[in-house]
Formats: C-alpha cells, sequence, structure tokens
C-alpha cells in the first residue's frame, strides 16, 4: 500500500458520425486503431465482458486487461487492468461510452481511475494523455462537432 489517492482522469469528444458507426470502433475489442502510437500489438481472448487483452507495449512490456462489462445496446464497456507490466500503478479501471446527439453526431466518453504508485501528478498526467490520444484518433477518424 502506497497510502496515496486514487486518481480519476476523464475525456470526451463531440465526433461527427453516427453514435453506432463510432460504436462499431470502440467496441471492436480486436481493433488496435484507437491504440496505435500507445500499442505495439494486441491480443485478444474472447469476446464481449469476459474478454482478456494482453496489449505489447513498444518497448516489450505487456499490460493485460479483462473487460468486466460490456453492453452493445448501451454502445459501452468497462474493463480493469489486470497485470499492468512496469507501468507505475495499481487498482487501473476504465470505462468508454458512445452516446448518441443526432443522426450525424455522437458524444465519446472515456474515464479511467488507477492508485498511483510513484508521484500522483506523474499518474495522472500518463493516464490523461492516453486517453486524451484515443479522443483525437477519434475525432481525426470521423471529424469532430456536433
Amino acid at each position: 500500500m502506497t497510502g496515496k489517492s486514487d486518481i480519476v482522469c476523464t475525456g470526451e469528444a463531440l465526433i461527427a458520425a453516427d453514435a453506432d458507426t463510432v460504436w462499431a470502433l470502440i467496441g471492436d475489442l480486436r481493433n488496435m486503431a484507437i491504440m496505435e502510437g500507445l500499442v505495439e500489438r494486441l491480443e485478444v481472448d474472447g469476446d464481449g465482458e469476459g474478454a482478456v487483452r494482453r496489449l505489447i507495449l513498444p518497448d516489450g512490456g505487456i499490460v493485460t486487461e479483462a473487460i468486466e462489462r460490456y453492453d452493445s445496446e448501451a454502445r459501452s464497456y468497462g474493463y480493469r487492468i489486470l497485470d499492468p507490466g512496469a507501468l507505475p500503478f495499481r487498482d487501473y479501471t476504465g470505462a468508454a461510452r458512445v452516446m448518441p446527439i443526432s443522426k450525424g453526431a455522437c458524444r465519446l466518453l472515456w474515464e479511467a481511475s488507477a492508485t498511483p504508485l510513484i508521484d500522483a501528478d506523474t499518474v495522472r498526467a500518463a493516464i490523461q494523455g492516453n486517453i486524451d490520444h484515443v479522443l483525437r484518433v477519434v475525432s481525426a477518424r470521423f471529424g469532430s462537432g456536433a
């Protein structure tokens, strides 16, 4: 135990595409498109709730996460990192959700929390940077705005 408080990071983007189109990308647990630049390779066992993903990092490190909640109808899923490898946190959980706004627009929400094992600001910046990266990739792919 470090005695440090959990950190929470959130992000959202308005995407110029319908929610089903964006969910097809976000909800595809095998699609690496949103992780490009962060992850070298992705291995997935299973589908939907209960799936286990191994994210192989550019430095060769491996992060293992489990999908704990997966709801295609609500266009959302939640995950927990089972083994962070050398990353400086524990108890990491995250969630993604795509919410329709109109026929051609949606909102992508992402959140994550973790307990830092080093300076909380450093861990917060890294996690927030990953969330912001995903939001930028999706916005660039479909366009942003409502």
